[in-house]
């Protein structure tokens, strides 16, 4: 047995000081939910990998991952993601995704695979599942900003591929296509027909004594006609931007 000259007493100057490798309560607690939060999943940009026809697409997140001594990586893929499209029970937006098209993945709370098998009602995610992957949910348009429009009108614009439809705040719309605007089209054509209207009021009829102008009452249903065309080329105006 060790004298009492051998042993070291608690709190001796000449003890050894364990502070600098011993975290503090706070520091242990500030480390430990930084590391949840970086296992945590919310929401983060994605981009389709694969088009499925059920409106499930599967996506590779863009945020990559760092560990430590490693350099950064990209996260593996997520399978067969449901794609929000504005619906309801009797009306519906639909739209083309793509291969290479990015947006927004956000994770759910709890595991979705009980809620997606059913109609729509409650229900019991049968597990602790939360904040995972497996329950991404896939919202389409979100892009770098160089990819952003630079479109500042104000106007409403649905486009796919070459057809563009705009509608403006002032209640004015255009169709067009790669060569063509639809309502200058249904315009022109109306104007067509008015001025074949009025040609056909000065036509002379051919006749057995000799060309004779038109009856009064064929005139007049002409005129009707020229009128009423007037008027739908007038409403046409309203709309044409």
């Amino acid at each position: 047995m060790a004298s009492n000259a051998e042993i070291t007493p608690l709190g001796d100057g000449t003890s050894t000081d364990l502070t600098p490798e011993t975290w503090p309560l706070e520091e242990i607690l500030r480390r430990t939910i930084h590391f949840n939060l970086q296992q945590l999943r919310v929401c983060l940009p994605a981009r389709v990998t694969r088009v499925h026809g059920d409106q499930t697409v599967d996506l590779q997140p863009l945020f990559q991952v760092t560990y430590v001594g490693q350099k950064p990586t990209d996260m593996p893929q997520v399978l067969a993601v449901p794609v929000l499209m504005p619906q309801g029970n009797t009306w519906r937006v639909s739209y083309p995704l793509a291969v290479g098209d990015t947006g927004l993945c956000l994770v759910a709370d709890r595991n979705l695979d009980t809620w997606l098998a059913g109609r729509g009602e409650s229900a019991d995610p049968q597990d602790d599942r939360a904040h995972d992957l497996n329950d991404a949910i896939f919202l389409p348009g979100l892009v770098p900003t160089g990819l952003q429009t630079a479109d500042t009108s104000g106007d409403v614009v649905l486009q796919n591929a070459q057809v563009t439809l705009r509608l403006n705040p002032k209640g004015q719309l255009s169709v067009t296509n790669s060569s063509q605007e639809l309502v200058s089209v249904l315009h022109a054509a109306t104007q067509c027909f008015i001025d074949t209207l009025q040609a056909l009021q000065g036509v002379q009829a051919l006749t057995a004594f000799g060309p004779a102008p038109l009856l009064a009452s064929n005139i007049a249903q002409l005129a009707q006609m020229q009128s009423r065309a007037s008027q739908i080329l007038q409403n046409l105006d309203t709309f044409k931007s």
